[in-house]
């Protein structure tokens, strides 16, 4: 399927609004979800930052504004008008072809949203090793948790399982990564930037804090 499960959601904004990319790459885009998202938190994040007061812009402030989003999608009928009005750029071409070929943008952020698991596991650790090499501030990606049999979607062979990954093996594509889990979805953030690490990390400490304090205040 072109979508994922929801509980990425949270994790996947709050990082990028702890990073603030001006550059992103939305590898296996999909419905177009997570690029509408990042258009609208980053839009608002780097207009607080730079100007102090959203109150004042309009939609077109944010869209043609400071962000930078393109998508790369290997299935052409996921495309259609929410992705042009989203993206900067849309290219119909496979991820690890794309991958493989020098970038004409220096990407601040990757983002590989249930998109490994579609790839045999030889190309996809190359892919990861390649993209978190090239994006300055990292990739961050997300698959099941658990290993799901899947095989072609909307006559789309790209959505066949091809692989299932643990946690440790994310651990040696990349100087510095953070991994963990949430819900039905294994997430990984793979860097050579250690700003950017700790940036993702925090204190380890006030998180666990943070976690014992919205177990006693979430209601819902």
């Amino acid at each position: 399927m072109p979508s994922s499960y929801p509980t990425t959601i949270p994790v996947a904004i709050e990082l990028a609004w702890k990073l603030q990319p001006m550059t992103v790459l939305d590898l296996g885009c999909g419905y177009g979800k997570y690029g509408t998202l990042f258009r609208e938190y980053l839009g608002l994040r780097h207009r607080d930052v730079l100007n102090g007061d959203c109150a004042q812009g309009s939609y077109d402030d944010l869209r043609d504004g400071h962000v930078r989003i393109d998508a790369v999608e290997g299935w052409a009928p996921y495309v259609g008008e929410l992705h042009n009005i989203v993206y900067d750029n849309v290219y119909i071409e496979n991820i690890v072809e794309f991958c493989q070929r020098p970038w004409q943008v220096e990407y601040d952020l990757a983002f590989l949203c249930d998109v490994v698991e579609h790839i045999e596991r030889p190309a996809g650790r190359a892919l990861l090793e390649t993209v978190a090499q090239r994006a300055r501030m990292g990739v961050f990606v997300s698959l099941p948790y658990h290993d799901t049999e899947q095989g072609s979607v909307f006559g789309n062979t790209l959505e066949t399982h091809q692989s299932h990954w643990r946690c440790r093996e994310f651990r040696a594509l990349a100087p510095f990564v953070k991994v963990g889990r949430k819900g039905g979805s294994l997430m990984a953030f793979l860097t050579r930037n250690r700003a950017c690490y700790h940036t993702v990390c925090g204190s380890a400490f006030r998180r666990k804090l943070r976690l014992v304090r919205d177990a006693f205040c979430d209601t819902w």
